[in-house]
């Protein structure tokens, strides 16, 4: 049985409405069906497996401390199977984001936000471009104590010991993004029946 692989026709996709945004002439119903809906449509099993990620990395402090090296390794390979996605996702919703501001359409652009902010990380710094990539570096100072920690700090910026000190804090991290990403989902969810109904009523 062949392995239907999300991220390709996702990335196809991407580019094709980039291209639509780029042409502003979309009417209103044609940018909801060519633009918002594909969007969301594609969105969906990406945003689905984002929060599987975090829902492993849950599950995975409750591992021994012998497997957290390969329980790293995990991490990093879910994460880096849709790095490409998102970064094609990031640069739709800033040019979907300008074109909003200027229809000044209140609506598409608290959408896209929350779109943006399911990505967004949790610690702010500039440096860090995603959620997942905070959620690795946090992981590497799980699995491989100190030295990973000062790494991060010098490469980053922040301090990572002073946040992820114990197991204890550690666990409270994850559980609060869970919860973030949880509830940015369900907004994200909403928003886009609310553009259904402004833009093509139902």
């Amino acid at each position: 049985m062949a392995i239907l692989d999300p991220v390709s026709p996702f990335l196809a996709l991407i580019d094709h409405l980039i291209s639509l945004v780029r042409e502003r002439k979309t009417r209103r119903r044609d940018y909801f069906e060519k633009i918002i809906d594909p969007l969301y449509t594609q969105f969906t099993p990406l945003g689905e497996d984002y929060l599987k990620l975090f829902r492993f990395a849950t599950g995975a402090l409750e591992r021994p401390k012998r497997a957290r090296k390969t329980t790293l390794a995990e991490i990093r390979a879910k994460r880096e199977e849709f790095e490409a996605a998102r970064a094609k996702l990031r640069a739709l919703l800033e040019r979907c984001e300008e074109d909003a501001k200027k229809r000044r359409d209140d609506d598409l652009v608290t959408f896209l936000r929350a779109l943006v902010k399911f990505f967004t990380p949790m610690v702010l710094t500039p440096s860090i471009g995603s959620l997942s990539r905070e959620l690795v570096n946090f992981f590497e100072v799980w699995a491989e104590g100190k030295n990973a920690a000062a790494h991060l700090e010098r490469k980053y910026g922040y301090g990572v010991r002073s946040v992820h000190t114990s197991d204890e804090s550690f666990k409270y991290y994850i559980t609060q993004v869970t919860a973030r990403q949880e509830s940015a989902w369900y907004e994200i969810a909403g928003r886009y029946m609310e553009l259904k109904l402004k833009y093509v009523g139902g």
